[in-house]
């Protein structure tokens, strides 16, 4: 890409590259399995390996996580407050007990928090997310299961500096791999080039990149 000498990708605009070419692939998977569903529904879509939207679905559980987390009561002791980690992207679940505690909007756990006379129990539990925290009713719930799906983690490349160079060092302790199912390395690697190509002006990576792109774009969309 440097034959013209328009300058390099140092590390640190890789990590950044690659950072975000998993984000924009990430989100791509979100919109895909709605896509994916809908087709399923309209019955356009195959079976057993022909199943795209299955596979769809598979691919976006790679970021599927589970933990257990331990709450504390509200500051006027009428529900209890969990504190969930930075990376949750999304609650797939939440059960306390074997039991799942139905997720719903704040106003409407709101109206259950204040309702004397068909309060929630704890065979029928309801919980809300504000920001980083979930609200569970009702107070006799002391721990959680919760599975998400959490954010992709931050690629980091590390290296060393070996003659004015920067070479690749897997074994640094900070090194992060791209966080990403494995099939989707070659949209990641485009994206990549893409930017790498936009940076440095390089119009024969960008012609190339869209014509690779539009071509992957006709395969997954035939019929």
């Amino acid at each position: 890409m440097n034959k013209e000498q328009l300058g390099s990708i140092k590390p640190l605009a890789f990590n950044l590259f690659a950072y975000n070419a998993i984000i924009i692939n990430f989100n791509s998977l979100l919109v895909d399995v709605k896509v994916s569903v809908r087709k399923e529904n309209w019955n356009l879509q195959g079976k057993f390996l022909a199943d795209l939207s299955g596979k769809k679905k598979q691919l976006l559980e790679y970021y599927l996580t589970s933990t257990t987390i331990d709450g504390s009561p509200s500051k006027d002791g009428l529900d209890v407050i969990f504190n969930l980690t930075d990376d949750i992207e999304f609650v797939e679940e939440v059960l306390a007990n074997n039991i799942k505690i139905d997720k719903i909007d704040l106003q409407d756990y709101n109206l259950l928090r204040r309702n004397i006379y068909s309060p929630p129990t704890a065979k029928k539990p309801f919980c809300t997310k504000i920001g980083n925290k979930l609200k569970v009713l009702p107070i006799t719930i002391d721990e959680i299961d919760i599975t998400y799906l959490r954010t992709p983690k931050v690629p980091n490349w590390t290296y060393i500096d070996y003659q004015s160079r920067a070479m690749f060092n897997p074994l640094a302790d900070d090194f992060e791999d791209l966080d990403i199912p494995e099939s989707m390395f070659d949209d990641v690697l485009l994206s990549v080039l893409e930017q790498a190509g936009l940076k440095l002006r390089d119009r024969d990576v960008m012609q190339a990149i869209n014509s690779e792109q539009s071509q992957d774009s006709i395969s997954e969309n035939r019929q």
